[in-house]
């Protein structure tokens, strides 16, 4: 289930005019010390256990089989004047530049993870005005989803 929503290895270093970070950790690096930018890891508390669906079918898919999956290293990211793009909910930093492993974008058509030189954000139109949010903004994405902020 796993390799569905692994991101595939990027071969360009300078895909776009906006710029990027390939992911949190170089974003980190470039951030002020003692600043409001910050990462807290966290523990998932166990193991998450996949069942095998309910159906009517003969057959199930590879991926419905099931599992147990027992995560590591989660973290909750600070990104202060950060920025949520396009319906995948695409994370853009202060600077706005792409994060892009907080910003999976799935290929539908193709059936595939999208590498980082086709991410739609590198490409974007920057005539919109952002819409502002008062106080905190919490953005839960994952392979495959669509945005959904929590205020």
């Amino acid at each position: 289930m796993n390799e569905i929503c692994k991101n595939v290895k990027s071969i360009d270093a300078n895909p776009n005019k906006f710029g990027f970070y390939r992911d949190i950790m170089e974003w980190m690096t470039s951030v002020s010390p003692g600043g409001e930018d910050k990462l807290d890891p966290f523990d998932f508390g166990g193991a998450a256990e996949f069942k095998l669906p309910k159906t009517l079918e003969t057959e199930i898919h590879r991926y419905l089989m099931p599992y147990t999956l027992h995560p590591q290293g989660g973290y909750i990211a600070y990104i202060s004047n950060g920025r949520v793009w396009g319906t995948s909910g695409a994370i853009l930093a202060s600077d706005g530049k792409l994060i892009f492993d907080l910003s999976p974008e799935y290929d539908a058509r193709q059936n595939r993870m999208m590498i980082l030189e086709e991410h739609p954000a590198l490409h974007r139109e920057i005539s919109q005005e952002p819409r502002h949010i008062q106080g905190t903004a919490a953005v839960l994405t994952f392979c495959g989803s669509h945005l959904m902020v929590l205020l």
